[in-house]
């Protein structure tokens, strides 16, 4: 020990120090489900006979699908007993959310919903109860729209941990006021959720533990171990300091190891013999004991961490939870998105059925579920399953309702449906089935019926029908209004059409606006014509390459230094398309261990590259750990940014903290680097922009997870994971999924830009990957009441992005954010007119936003990052 006991005591004079217990509740972690669940059960019945006999002891919660339901479940009559301490505020509730989820690895309508329906939860079947406290310690702190999302949902106050050693380095404080992107501020303290810090684990043979042995060594001990973290550099400036009993599965009045810890003595004894008040709470106390001295905080603005917990990405490959929770948000966003154009057509919102997906689509969120054991991930994936099943069958009843009120037609119609409510120029694959032998050609027309641009994709021709077409894929280039759709026409002919296919000269495509060179089964460069750029990797490499990242770490954290890349060996290529529309390439070969198909393709105008990937490797225990990493050469410099949730950031990799650049030139605290052990790792939601002098490229990705790597001269995705359990530990009972092995399909666009990224449109081109156009078949003809040609359901003009459109009951509610940081006019036009309109945060209040209803359209004005949500009634 090193602190004099008299020294530790200066430094607490003026202190309030503030204890709580606290059980941090895995949904799963290290053991079974069904082991966590009898836990908690275990810890809170013993917390509610503490309550007896101690009038001191307090408790609380954080979420509900972790914690309070399984406990619920298995208390019994007792669950009347926690609802009175409850009400008592014995009992807290923090944060109120169905799961605790990484806000940075979820859906941002999912981030939304798991507290919507949460706090619904709550207020339904708990007693009355202060939710002020947004409680979620084991993740990572959020984006720069994390101080709006939480006052719209009703915080005054949030306790964050990660990362705590980057943020200690990087100046901010313990206790501070961050304001947001958008001007929003919320009261901040952060710190680890329990009895691990910079000395190490609160164990038995601790000094706090073994207090009636040697009091002496009590608080010198503390005040280096615990309180010295939070007293340097003026981190803790409301002079209130916390202490926390527990962590992982912990029990109430135990120490690490279910060793006994006799707290309420503890606690007795300091009162006796310290001036330091000290006083039991849960973190809300101590929060607004905080907030009591907010006048004395630093008010921090920014990013306040890029690079997230680096040893969860891309965990599973595209088979992982990161997959399930990204594309089932998708699909319950355009379920409501469908049911609630389908009004418009006498269709029913399905509200309940969608809240209920919403509920079990929540429940898979959870932070500490990619590890899994095997027959507790199946049940996860299954849910995950039931969740897609239900989303896309009110997706098919809705879409058929619009072809049907639209006056249906034959088996040759189709409509097309844009989703997004801006208008869109796409090329859509559509799909036809001939289903009479003699058909030797297709074309598709509008509904005047004039030919469309197209392309034939594919054909398949069977001998019993004389060898005439059964079935064809066709892209067809449409101009598809806002949220609204257009009829095209099937045209079947016995005449045959060409068929020439003219393979590119010298592996030369040339389109209005790239130039691309194939050489060796591989494409090698990209010539972007407008900027005059050429984008290659070095020593002739394919572009952009594909590398695997080799370890030498074999377990869970994926940290050690990285031994070597095996990068993409292409053996064979071959053309699959040839234009007119469409010039599409396929490269096979190896990356590590994964066989690797790669498919580069681009149309025949705009400044943009598609690359879809598919990875194959089986295995029991894959032969090396690492990842597999998409990379882009670009030049050293320039600036990255990326859209995270409801807005834009900056990156710097290049001079943040990681692991091997921990600063020794004074002392710091804590400076753990536990989520930082892949340097160059950043995170963003779905794409990443480098802009660099005269140049730049955004590289989107369509279905990835959310981590980048940033090196000094390229760019890449982290598309997947493998690593080898280790034998005889837990690891060894997660899902096979874990090794990376199995099929893994990934798609990304690159497009470049000169330099300034707001030209390539990242935002809304991202937004139109992940929504594409729908293709909706008609039936039989049907009475139109929508028009048959073409209709609009919902326009929104103005620096807005949509992130929900749904109903409930009369009321539509319409949640967009402004996404270029200036702010400005918007304008929603409805295919119905509404009869008032106000706008209103996330729990459904009124906010003082001035609006304008004329006819069928409402005008408002959005400031700079705001997240507004319009609530329309029908009149």
């Amino acid at each position: 020990m090193t602190t004099d006991p008299t020294e530790a005591r200066q430094r607490l004079t003026g202190k309030t120090i503030w204890l709580w217990h606290y059980m941090h509740s895995d949904w799963q972690w290290t053991h079974s489900r069904q082991w966590h669940e009898e836990r908690y059960a275990l810890s809170v019945n013993e917390a509610l006979d503490l309550m007896v006999d101690d009038p001191e002891f307090v408790y609380f919660i954080d979420n509900i699908s972790e914690f309070y339901n399984p406990v619920a479940q298995r208390l019994g009559p007792r669950v009347e007993e926690l609802k009175a301490r409850i009400r008592e505020g014995r009992v807290r509730f923090a944060s109120g959310q169905i799961a605790n989820c990484r806000p940075t690895q979820v859906g941002d309508e999912t981030f939304i919903r798991n507290i919507q329906l949460g706090l619904e939860f709550v207020e339904e079947n708990l007693p009355p109860t202060d939710l002020s406290l947004f409680h979620s310690v084991d993740i990572a702190i959020g984006g720069t729209q994390m101080p709006q999302l939480l006052n719209q949902l009703g915080f005054k106050y949030y306790r964050a941990w990660r990362p705590h050693g980057p943020m200690n380095v990087l100046g901010i404080p313990h206790q501070f006021i961050w304001q947001g992107a958008d001007g929003s501020r919320i009261l901040v303290t952060r710190g680890c959720y329990g009895m691990v810090w910079s000395g190490g684990v609160w164990g038995p043979e601790t000094p706090p533990v073994r207090f009636s042995e040697d009091w002496g060594a009590v608080v010198p001990w503390l005040v280096e171990n615990l309180w010295h973290d939070q007293l340097i550099d003026d981190r803790s400036p409301s002079d209130h300091l916390w202490m926390t009993i527990g962590f992982d599965d912990s029990r109430p009045m135990v120490a690490q190891g279910d060793a006994p810890f006799d707290v309420t003595g503890f606690v007795n004894e300091w009162r006796k013999r310290e001036d330091v008040p000290i006083r039991v709470c849960t973190p809300l106390e101590y929060s607004q004991a905080v907030a009591e001295h907010a006048d004395r905080l630093q008010v921090v603005e920014g990013v306040l961490d890029g690079a997230d917990v680096g040893y969860n990405m891309a965990n599973h490959g595209a088979n992982g939870l990161w997959m399930w929770r990204q594309m089932n948000d998708r699909r319950l966003v355009l379920a409501e998105i469908l049911a609630a154009a389908a009004a418009s057509a006498g269709f029913d919102s399905p509200r309940e059925e969608l809240k209920r997906l919403w509920w079990e689509h929540c429940t898979y969120q959870a932070h500490a579920q990619d590890d899994g054991f095997q027959a507790d991930w199946d049940f996860l994936v299954d849910r995950a399953r039931s969740v897609q099943y239900g989303a896309e069958r009110i997706q098919e009843r809705a879409l058929s309702a619009v072809v049907k009120a639209a006056g249906g037609g034959t088996r040759t119609t189709r409509l097309v449906l844009n989703p997004l409510p801006w208008p869109v120029e796409a090329d859509v694959e559509i799909y036809h089935p001939c289903v009479e032998a003699g058909v030797e050609s297709l074309q598709i027309v509008d509904d005047a019926a004039n030919p469309l641009p197209q392309q034939q994709l594919a054909e398949f021709r069977h001998p019993r029908f004389a060898g005439s077409i059964n079935d064809e894929r066709r892209l067809v280039r449409l101009q598809l209004p806002a949220m609204g759709y257009r009829r095209v026409e099937i045209v079947e002919s016995a005449e045959t059409a060409s068929m020439g296919r003219t393979l590119p000269q010298d592996g030369i495509v040339e389109t209005a606006d790239l130039q691309l060179v194939y050489r060796d089964h591989a494409l090698r460069q990209v010539r972007d014509r407008a900027s005059g750029r050429a984008y290659s990797s070095r020593d002739g490499a394919p572009w952009p390459n594909l590398a695997f990242h080799v370890l030498d770490n074999q377990n869970w954290l994926a940290g050690g230094p990285e031994l070597r890349r095996e990068y993409f060996q292409p053996e064979s290529g071959e053309w699959l398309h040839v234009g007119p529309m469409r010039w599409q390439y396929r490269s096979t070969g190896m990356v590590g261990p994964y066989r690797a198909w790669v498919d580069t393709s681009v149309a025949d105008r705009g400044r943009e590259l598609q690359v879809a990937l598919r990875l194959e490797g089986h295995w029991d225990e894959p032969p090396v750990t690492g990842h597999v990493i998409l990379l882009a050469e670009i030049e050293a410099g320039g600036v990255i940014r990326v859209d995270e949730p409801f807005t834009v950031e900056e990156r710097d990799p290049d001079h943040d903290i990681y692991v091997d650049n921990v600063p020794t030139d004074r002392d710091y605290g804590i400076t753990d680097m536990f989520e930082r052990l892949r340097p160059g790792v950043f995170w963003g939601r779905s794409w990443a922009d480098w802009s660099g002098n005269g140049q730049g490229l955004t590289l989107i990705s369509v279905n990835g997870c959310y981590y980048w790597l940033k090196e000094p001269h390229q760019m890449g995705h982290v598309a997947l994971r493998c690593v080898a359990a280790t034998p005889g530990t837990w690891e060894a009972l997660g899902p096979a999924e874990w090794s990376g092995s199995g099929t893994h399909h990934f798609s990304y666009v690159v497009r470049f830009h000169d330099g300034e990224w707001r030209v390539a449109e990242p935002q809304r081109r991202s937004m139109e990957l992940r929504y594409p156009p729908i293709v909706g078949r008609a039936d039989c003809p049907g009475d139109p009441v929508l028009p048959a040609t073409g209709h609009s359901f919902l326009d929104i003009d103005g620096p807005v992005l949509l992130s929900a459109y749904y109903n409930e009951g009369r009321d539509s509610f319409i949640r967009v954010y402004e996404a270029d940081g200036t702010g400005g006019t918007v304008t929603v036009s409805l295919d119905w007119q509404p009869s008032n309109a106000q706008v209103v945060d996330l729990r459904g209040r009124a906010m003082d936003v001035p609006l304008d209803v004329l006819d069928h359209t409402v005008r408002l004005n959005v400031g700079p990052r705001q997240i507004a949500t319009l609530k329309v009634s029908r009149g």
